[in-house]
Formats: structure tokens, sequence, C-alpha cells
């Protein structure tokens, strides 16, 4: 049988943008995002949650596309495929003119991370 715990790092699935650009896309439970995730809180220990995120927006986006970003497909550049790297994605994703494909990135990798909490919740109580 499968250790849940290490399979919950595993998760990850293909997700189609309404403009058709699909990307591969990791829970954010993900163990590396939330260890980058927490490194980054720790330098500013007393700072509020809301300003941290803001003022900590990039380092959380990069953090964000490095470890829970695996893939992309149907992206081009002048008609020719571009092909995924992590340095590529973190180029295109922390231009503000596309911060609405970094928000369904994000927004994928929480609903996911969700729903394995809700299914260990459920769990527990059966």
């Amino acid at each position: 049988m499968a250790d849940l715990k290490t399979a919950e790092q595993q998760i990850e699935g293909w997700f189609e943008h309404p403009l058709g650009f699909k990307f591969k896309i990791k829970t954010a439970s993900n163990r590396a995002y939330r260890m980058a995730a927490a490194e980054i809180c720790s330098k500013h220990r007393g700072v509020p949650a809301g300003e941290l995120l803001i003022s900590e927006r990039p380092a959380f986006q990069e953090a964000l596309i490095r470890h829970l970003l695996s893939d992309w497909s149907d992206i081009e550049v002048d008609g020719h495929p571009m092909p995924f790297s992590v340095e590529k994605a973190i180029e295109i994703l922390l231009d503000p003119h596309y911060e609405a494909l970094f928000d369904f990135i994000d927004s994928k990798a929480v609903s996911m991370a969700q729903a394995s909490a809700d299914f260990d919740e459920e769990s527990e109580k059966n």
C-alpha cells in the first residue's frame, strides 16, 4: 500500500486555461513549496500576514512557479511552441501583464490542496 503522505506530495494534474493554455500543476500542499514559503516567512517574523503577502509577493510567486508548475503546453511565440523551463515560466508569469495566468495556476494548486485536506478530514470521520 502506498504511503498517503508521500502520495499527496505527488499530486499534480493538467489544467486548461480558458484561453487554451495547459499547465501541469502540483498541489499547494507540496512539501518543497511549503518549505520555500516558510523560509520566506521566517525572514520577516512579526510582520502581519497580509503585509507579508503584499511585500513579498514576487518571492512567493517565484517559489510557487519553481515548486508547483512542472510543465505547460499550447503556449506559442510567433507561431512556434515555447518549451517549458522554470526560468522562462518565472520570466513570463512574474510580468504584471500575465498576472491572470499566474492567478489561474495558483488557484488550481490551492484547489488541489483543499480537496486533499477535505478528503483527509472526511476519512478521519469514517
